[in-house]
């Protein structure tokens, strides 16, 4: 009976380490500066929690507000540096 609970305390084991792996390699990417702007967001959820806010039916949420704002600034910039 003990062996059963030394094998499952070492399954759980190697599952927190690869899960705290996974989340160090996440929170620390080897882009050497090419990442393209904006949040790296949670994994998996991204940005839905933020993207599904109440919001008035006739505006658009801050959410999209923010994303149009920041691709126009850099569509612009883009345009005009090439």
């Amino acid at each position: 009976m003990v062996e059963v609970y030394e094998f499952w305390a070492v399954i759980v084991s190697l599952i927190v380490v690869k899960l705290c792996h996974w989340i160090y390699q996440w929170k620390n990417p080897k882009g050497n500066g090419k990442l393209p702007p904006g949040s790296m967001g949670y994994p998996i959820i991204g940005e839905t929690f933020e993207f599904m806010k109440l919001h008035d039916a006739i505006q658009l949420p801050t959410f999209v507000k923010e994303k149009l704002l920041r691709l126009l600034i850099y569509s612009l910039v883009s345009f005009l540096l090439s």
